[in-house]
């Protein structure tokens, strides 16, 4: 298999056209797995995410919801996030959904996944965008205008961080209690790490027994949820 992605264009309603990273290259289709970018944008972090994702066995697809804008200042993330309009993602996302499902590399089945702002995206699409077969959030939510949850939600697994100052764990709670009400099955693991635990390229915040068990989780969670 080859890590070198392709770019593909992802259209959305509003005449505008996205663009995403496609990780792919097997030898034989296999479950698809959107990830949803930071708040710094798609950077060498979320490349490395997807070939990682793709040596697990999964085609890998990363849209990029700043529209080719990225960061490493943080004051800058800040405005590209509060300027990012989830329902506009949403359209991203389910635009990648249906590249997904029509690309005969892939199985047609599909999961999502995304890390900081790129969690609370992807756990918004596993409520409003149909075609998701499993989600995977990191250390992210949304808005609660889109978390709309019931028995037909895919299954839900989140990972967050004991020690965040950016995600509030009691509203947390709250999320997956409102969704095992709605008889959708939403697991949660808090881990003794900081936000953003998983990325492996800041030491800063890079959490490796946290980000190994987290992984592992992940990495089985969506397997058994959308196959080999």
């Amino acid at each position: 298999m080859t890590l070198q992605p392709e770019t593909i264009v992802l259209p959305i309603p509003d005449g505008r056209t996205a663009t995403a990273l496609l990780f792919g290259g097997h030898e034989k289709p296999r479950p698809a797995l959107i990830i949803i970018h930071e708040w710094w944008g798609v950077n060498d972090e979320m490349r490395d995410q997807a070939a990682r994702f793709s040596k697990e066995g999964f085609v890998t697809l990363v849209p990029d919801l700043y529209f080719g804008s990225w960061t490493t200042d943080q004051e800058r993330a800040a405005q590209l996030s509060s300027e990012m309009k989830t329902a506009v993602s949403m359209e991203i996302v389910r635009s990648a959904v249906n590249a997904l499902a029509e690309d005969r590399r892939t199985t047609k089945r599909i999961g999502i996944t995304g890390f900081c702002l790129g969690g609370g995206m992807a756990l918004a699409a596993a409520c409003t965008v149909p075609g998701i077969g499993a989600a995977v959030p990191f250390y992210g939510t949304p808005r609660d205008e889109f978390l709309h949850f019931s028995k037909d939600t895919p299954p839900i697994q989140g990972h967050y961080a004991k020690y965040d100052d950016y995600v509030d764990g009691d509203r947390v709670a709250r999320i997956q209690r409102t969704a095992l009400d709605a008889n959708t099955r939403f697991d949660v693991f808090f881990y003794e790490a900081g936000h953003a635990f998983l990325r492996r390229s800041d030491p800063a915040v890079h959490d490796r027994p946290s980000a190994e068990l987290a992984w592992g989780r992940a990495v089985t969670f969506l397997h058994t949820h959308l196959g080999e």
